[in-house]
């Protein structure tokens, strides 16, 4: 306001102008130089001049830099239009990235940006939007998901890996099955009930937590230290399916006890004597696997061998699975007396030695002859061998040329005179 043609120093003081001057500027600018043209044309400036319209009209096909940009008027009368697309950038400032001018039939496209990414996606994190929205522009054209899309193959797969999961939970049945022998009622007449089986002065029956449990009497009163204790609660910790689980043990009673779970058809020596039973070699490589299995274990554990192996003590379930029995309790061990029938399944060396304890190389001794019981279905020693008398059989095995693996043959001479 203070240039031409203006000169007022005094104004425009605190004020803003309307958005709208630039386009009033151009407006009149343009009439200005369409009056210009008709008053050169016609060298007159009468009225019936700058009122003709049409005239006028005609005569504003002119071009100028206006306020709102380069001014062009076509000869129709209407200036070409100019676009530009536009943005608020991070400031909330308005700012210009395409000018598209429109001219007759023509569009001339000016950039005002160089990377996209930066400029004009920048507040979407660099990403360019899709052209048609994944749910349509109507927000009803959204894509299935893959399990509606194939719904109908993921039914028939669930169907099928039930089917096969059923299918092999049968198989693994059956095969268990197939540990009853063929032998009809024989295999059920094997079968303890809690009420048919008595105390005697080797073991009671009791119930623990709604469960059948034996306890073992042992012939001797032990004072248990800190890591004998220790090695009864890892015995609770042992788990395998042929080593049957240790309950604890029974210190306020009359008898100290060991306390095992009972397993319903009694122990190998059980099932032997009655004799009943028509196995087939796959039963007895069934029985005989079982006990590898539970042995492996045991000398793979912190108990390193069972010590005490023999038929008596390889109890067998209701699925005719093996679990080995009255392993550990080495400080047992240690105070009591063996009678000479129970160390008929002892190796002569261990005997000799008088090792109570027991060693891995004892307890394959001892599973060849529990393995013999099986296959023969008959005791390790028969009456005919020990001729009645376990305790002949017992100084047998040491004076039998078999029992050579002991280093010491004249300690094991002074051991019998003893």
């Amino acid at each position: 306001m203070s240039q031409w043609p203006f000169y007022c120093t005094d104004c425009n003081k605190g004020q803003s102008a309307s958005p709208y001057a630039p386009f009033l500027h151009d407006a009149i600018y343009l009439y200005g130089l369409g009056l210009s043209n008709i008053f050169n044309m016609t060298g007159s400036s009468a009225r019936n001049v700058y009122r003709n319209g049409s005239f006028l009209s005609d005569n504003c096909d002119v071009q100028f830099d206006g306020l709102t940009g380069d001014v062009v008027v076509g000869p129709d009368g209407v200036r070409d239009s100019i676009y530009s697309f536009s943005s608020y950038d991070e400031k909330q400032k308005l700012k210009s990235y395409v000018y598209l001018q429109v001219v007759n039939t023509l569009v001339n496209i000016t950039s005002l940006y160089t990377d996209p990414a930066t400029t004009i996606w920048a507040s979407r994190k660099g990403v360019q939007p899709l052209d048609i929205p994944i749910c349509g522009f109507s927000g009803k054209e959204c894509p299935m998901s893959a399990f509606e899309q194939y719904k109908p193959y993921f039914i028939a797969a669930i169907v099928v890996a039930i089917v096969i999961v059923l299918l092999i939970a049968a198989i693994m049945k059956m095969m268990e099955s197939m540990r009853s022998l063929q032998s009809g009622p024989s295999t059920t007449s094997t079968k303890f009930t809690f009420d048919s089986v008595h105390s005697s002065k080797h073991f009671s029956m009791y119930m623990f937590h709604q469960d059948r449990v034996v306890g073992y009497k042992h012939s001797v009163r032990a004072n248990l230290d800190k890591e004998e204790m220790a090695e009864f609660r890892q015995m609770r910790n042992i788990d395998h399916d042929n080593v049957n689980r240790f309950i604890g043990i029974s210190l306020d009673g009359p008898d100290l006890m060991s306390i095992w779970r009972l397993c319903s058809r009694g122990s190998l020596r059980d099932v032997i004597a009655n004799n009943t039973l028509n196995m087939d070699a796959f039963f007895v490589f069934s029985l005989m696997k079982d006990i590898v299995e539970g042995l492996y274990y045991l000398h793979s554990s912190f108990l390193q061998c069972h010590g005490y192996l023999k038929s008596s003590y390889c109890l067998v379930d209701d699925r005719w699975q093996v679990k080995l029995s009255n392993y550990g309790l080495t400080s047992f061990r240690k105070l009591e007396k063996r009678t000479a029938r129970d160390q008929l399944w002892t190796a002569p060396e261990l005997i000799v030695e008088m090792d109570h304890m027991g060693t891995k190389q004892g307890d394959i001794y001892s599973l060849a002859l529990v393995c013999s019981e099986i296959v023969n279905m008959k005791p390790v020693w028969e009456p005919s061998e020990t001729k009645g008398n376990p305790e002949g059989m017992f100084f047998s095995a040491l004076l039998n040329p078999f029992s050579s693996l002991c280093k010491n043959n004249k300690k094991r001479r002074n051991f019998v005179n003893r």
